[in-house]
């Protein structure tokens, strides 16, 4: 039975046909919300059909209305009839969602739905919706790529798209029944995808033994990395500035260290005169650089640094860094850049100074 309301129809319940309800997301909160907002407000949205023998419509868009106005204990529902068949209704969902964005997994059903039922290449799928034919192909490899069960994980939402394919589907690839172990973890303790992304993350460089570890309880890994984070941010705000500035003051000593291992082989002569004349300018940059800082570090040092407190020193004001500047030309005019002649001739252009 059906009513006409303005220009769409109310149907019963039961002569609606949800034959892609397997293929849809869960999304339990949402569904919530939807039966609150019917309940206070009614339905406001049509769901969308075609029409389909015996006085049914099969239902395309609106499943977690559906399922709303159920659990609302109604027995009809208003319905937005498409004219034309089955595939050219699929075919419009799929071009609309460019304007509303869908859900991708949901997307690559529905393709796979033209593709394998209907006869549609991907081509023709591409074409008919505005795509290119690679955005069709990745959608269903998306959903080869999954296991059965870990696209019913998907479709509950257990698990977000993303982590399926980038964490779950490489760790499968590699280790299956870590990746089971891991699934079955999230079903009943789930984890955020950044919770996720940081776990796969220390997986990827983590021995055997503690491989094992880590999927059988994965919230008491992510605790511990916490942890030893906090222990790590504690350690720095007690060391403060000081601490920071010892610390990268050992990193460029071991720095330069594994620099001066390379200059023999990087400034033989037998290497290319550009790329010695590059590294040479970028070398000079950096003492010019260190340079600027063993002169602040000597006007804050020095005994007579009260004199220099009772005025501001602004290292923007041009005064002061002309001085600046000619101190650091000065003091490499005096001593430039270290290594042997040789490597001292590459700064020059060829031909001598003209």
């Amino acid at each position: 039975m059906e009513t006409v309301t303005n220009r769409f129809i109310e149907v019963e319940l039961h002569c609606l046909v949800p034959r892609f309800a397997h293929l849809r997301l869960a999304r339990p909160k949402a569904l919530d919300a939807l039966v609150r907002s019917i309940e206070h407000d009614g339905q406001l949205t049509p769901v969308v059909a075609v029409a389909a023998p015996e006085h049914q419509w099969v239902l395309i868009d609106g499943y977690l209305r559906l399922e709303a106005i159920r659990r609302c204990g109604y027995d009809t529902i208003q319905v937005d009839v498409w004219p034309g068949d089955l595939p050219q209704a699929l075919i419009t969902i799929l071009a609309q969602a460019q304007r509303r964005p869908g859900h991708s997994i949901e997307e690559a059903h529905l393709i796979e739905e033209l593709h394998t039922t209907f006869g549609y290449s991907q081509h023709d799928i591409a074409r008919q919706i505005g795509r290119d034919a690679s955005w069709v192909n990745r959608r269903l490899a998306l959903i080869a790529a999954l296991p059965s069960d870990l696209l019913e994980a998907v479709r509950q939402e257990q698990v977000s798209t993303w982590a399926a394919t980038r964490i779950l589907v490489p760790l499968a690839r590699a280790n299956a029944d870590h990746a089971g172990r891991l699934l079955a973890y999230i079903a009943h303790q789930p984890l955020s995808t950044r919770d996720l992304h940081t776990w796969f993350k220390h997986y990827q460089r983590a021995n055997r033994i503690t491989r094992l570890r880590m999927v059988e309880n994965p919230q008491l890994f992510l605790d511990a990395v916490q942890a030893k984070h906090d222990a790590q941010q504690a350690e720095t705000l007690q060391a403060g500035p000081e601490g920071a500035w010892l610390k990268d003051l050992r990193m460029i000593t071991h720095i330069l260290s594994r620099l001066r291992q390379q200059v023999a082989t990087l400034f033989d002569p037998a290497q290319r005169l550009v790329d010695r004349r590059l590294l040479s300018t970028a070398f000079n940059d950096m003492m010019a650089e260190a340079t600027r800082l063993q002169i602040d570090l000597k006007r804050y040092s020095s005994d007579d640094s009260s004199r220099h407190a009772t005025r501001d020193f602004d290292p923007t004001s041009p005064t002061d860094a002309a001085a600046r500047d000619q101190s650091a030309a000065s003091a490499l005019a005096r001593h430039g850049t270290p290594g042997d002649s040789a490597a001292q001739s590459e700064i020059a252009p060829e031909g001598g100074s003209g």
